[in-house]
């Protein structure tokens, strides 16, 4: 399907439109936790507003890169639900997320304290992962989905890397999904470390 080219009275047409709803949807029930947000925006204005900018051309899409589903929801439709979040709401998220992510072993805790409790460690790290480490790791999940679909469910959607079961049933994922998706995400955290020659494990490399 080729940019523009977008007939939603076929069926391919159709079933990109179903795609595009029930993932705008659930993305916007976590994030949102209501039927409306504060911009009087619901979960269908995103897929509409996602479908204009495609036809217009106006959303940058390039088939040899990922499908138009692939596309729309990742690129956005997920970013535009994002862009719309308040931003005290963001900045109180960012707490949570920060908390949660430690909980989950996505923050490092540096080899040399492995004494230390989390919460004196993390105050050195927090500006450090926040402008580069994140940043680093979302540009290497790229198009992996599933690591990317983990990634967010800890980072927007308040679940730890321990949630197996519950984020699998949220994101309707089949355990051994989870089970390498988790293992790529691990990898992931692990070059980013190498390459920013950090001298961290992973906490969960402490427990084994």
């Amino acid at each position: 399907m080729e940019k523009g080219d977008v007939n939603f009275e076929s069926p391919e047409g159709k079933a990109l439109l179903r795609s595009l709803n029930v993932y705008s949807y659930e993305l916007f029930r976590r994030v949102y936790k209501q039927e409306v947000n504060e911009r009087g925006k619901s979960f269908s204005d995103y897929v509409y507003d996602a479908i204009e900018k495609h036809l217009r051309g106006e959303d940058n899409y390039d088939p040899t890169r990922s499908t138009l589903d692939y596309h729309l929801k990742k690129n956005v439709i997920r970013q535009a639900i994002y862009n719309d979040i308040p931003p005290h709401v963001k900045n109180h998220r960012k707490l949570v997320s920060k908390q949660s992510l430690t909980e989950s072993n996505i923050v490092p805790i540096p080899s040399v304290a492995r004494e230390q409790s989390v919460s004196a460690v993390i105050p050195e790290l927090l500006a450090y992962d926040e402008k580069v480490i994140f940043q680093e790791i979302e540009r290497l999940i790229g198009d992996d989905k599933v690591v990317g679909e983990i990634y967010l469910a800890i980072t927007t959607g308040g679940f730890s890397l321990v949630d197996r079961a519950e984020i699998c049933k949220e994101l309707n994922m089949k355990l051994s999904d989870f089970d390498n998706g988790k293992r790529r995400l691990n990898t992931i955290l692990k070059n980013v470390f190498r390459k920013f020659n950090l001298d961290i494990r992973l906490d969960y490399e402490y427990r084994k």
